[in-house]
């Protein structure tokens, strides 16, 4: 399972720069001059540098305040801030168990053993130290071991042991060998960590994997759903989640089906499909077309730095 703040996060700040980056086209302007650092916090983050909302309705609510932000900021309105929920929820994206493999698993060689022809390329000098941290490395790198085992050990007896001072007795030995290990990395020669050393690897979910996942606009508007795939365009050029990049790991393509429920009916109609990949966002369907077209075309129209009540209303 990812939790469904892995993609909402990402997909704010894609939406973020999307508006950022035609703002500034329309204005003719670097992207540096269009937003402010407050402005950036607060769009994608939804977070307020300098705590004018958390003043907000000290004793009474401004329902009609709200309104007016939502009127004038959809990117506000979509993913919200303190005291002003956003309009999109985003489920959690789940498989089944069997799809989650361990993932970076390996070990890190010496480039200098793997190659000895690149210590030609060394000074005399630069030689001598790398002999040095070489003898150095495989001293330490045992006792390291050694520690380490003990460690494990001494983590187990305190594990299955019943005794609250036997507990106490074991803790505080494992707290003097991880010190005592500590110690002899910082004292060896070159790197504190050995350069050649095995790679756990991690949890990760299994290349081909489907993942099961709904979002919704609660009570969204056209202008909600048009700065949605807005967003989600522009997700696309970096469609990312998570870390471990340098082993060309979270790369995910997406397709959801759109329905929209209109007041007296009795089920949900479908709209069309969006699909999400490195190749582009793909729309099918005339009414989303039209909605992801008429908010492009409108953009310059709102006012992206209005996400405080007092400012919608001096605006207003």
């Amino acid at each position: 399972m990812l939790h469904g703040g892995t993609f909402r996060g990402p997909l704010r700040k894609a939406s973020y720069r999307a508006v950022r980056q035609a703002l500034a086209h329309a204005r003719g302007v670097p992207e540096s001059e269009v937003f402010t650092l407050r402005d950036a916090y607060m769009l994608g983050e939804g977070v307020d540098t300098t705590r004018e909302t958390s003043n907000e309705a000290g004793s009474f609510a401004d329902p009609i305040g709200q309104v007016m932000v939502r009127e004038n900021n959809p990117l506000m309105d979509l993913f919200g801030r303190w005291k002003l929920a956003g309009r999109l929820a985003v489920g959690e994206l789940r498989t089944s168990q069997d799809n989650v493999m361990t993932a970076g698993r390996g070990a890190r060689s010496d480039m200098f053993e793997r190659d000895s022809q690149e210590v030609e390329y060394l000074s005399p000098e630069d030689r001598d130290v790398l002999l040095s941290q070489l003898a150095n490395a495989r001293e330490t790198q045992s006792d390291i071991a050694t520690l380490d085992s003990d460690i494990k050990k001494l983590k187990r007896e305190a594990a299955t042991s019943e005794s609250k001072a036997d507990r106490k007795k074991l803790n505080d030995e494992i707290k003097a060998k991880e010190t005592q290990k500590r110690q002899i990395k910082e004292e060896r020669e070159g790197a504190s960590e050995s350069i050649k050393h095995p790679l756990a690897g991690f949890e990760s979910i299994a290349p081909g994997s489907e993942m099961s996942h709904r979002m919704t606009l609660i009570s969204g508007t056209d202008t909600d759903l048009g700065m949605l795939l807005l967003g989600l365009a522009e997700f696309a050029r970096h469609p990312f989640l998570g870390g471990h990049r340098n082993t060309g790991l979270g790369e995910f393509s997406a397709e959801w089906e759109v329905l929209e429920w209109l007041p007296m009916k009795l089920k949900p109609q479908r709209k069309g499909v969006v699909k999400l990949s490195a190749d582009g966002l793909v729309l099918e369907g005339e009414e989303l077309e039209r909605a992801f077209e008429n908010f492009v075309d409108g953009l310059t129209e709102y006012d992206f730095q209005t996400y405080t009540v007092e400012r919608a209303r001096a605006a207003s």
